[in-house]
């Protein structure tokens, strides 16, 4: 009876060890994401890819906001932590075409975390954003992105 109580729990260690040990389960879900704010309205990213091979990498970042479909781009995003300058463009699609369009820059300092090495990101950010008209859109939380999927 023994033996078998100590068998179990050596066979589940070797079991999740071969697990987070895969290929595919050492990647995030999605391969980027936005969770807060823009004008002090939640907002959290339903779907985000990281885009590469046209000029800096990015993130294109789709939202729900107020209703209706916004996209954001991250352009600047690397894999290494360390300060670095973004562009951010938030625009908003009616269906048919973007209708609405804010931009702005910021410089932040992603970092890394080391219980999830393959994910880096910043968070807490206050980025303003500003249309052609200079009317502003405020853009507020944390922007995270999965570095494993960057070329290597």
């Amino acid at each position: 009876m023994k033996k078998a109580s100590i068998r179990v729990p050596a066979v589940l260690f070797i079991l999740c060890a071969l697990l987070l040990s895969a290929p595919a389960v050492s990647q995030a879900k999605q391969p980027c994401m936005f969770n807060g704010t823009i004008n002090n309205v939640k907002v959290k990213s339903f779907q985000c890819d990281i885009v590469h091979g046209a000029g800096p990498s990015y993130l294109l970042i789709k939202l729900d906001f107020g209703g209706s479909y916004w996209m954001m781009d991250l352009t600047g995003v690397t894999k290494k932590a360390g300060k670095a300058n973004f562009n951010v463009v938030l625009k908003k699609h009616d269906g048919k075409k973007f209708s609405e369009s804010y931009s702005g820059q910021t410089v932040q300092v992603p970092k890394g975390n080391p219980n999830y090495p393959n994910l880096l990101g910043f968070f807490k950010s206050n980025i303003v954003l500003k249309d052609a008209k200079g009317k502003p859109m405020v853009v507020t939380g944390d922007f995270v992105w999965d570095i494993s999927r960057f070329p290597k």
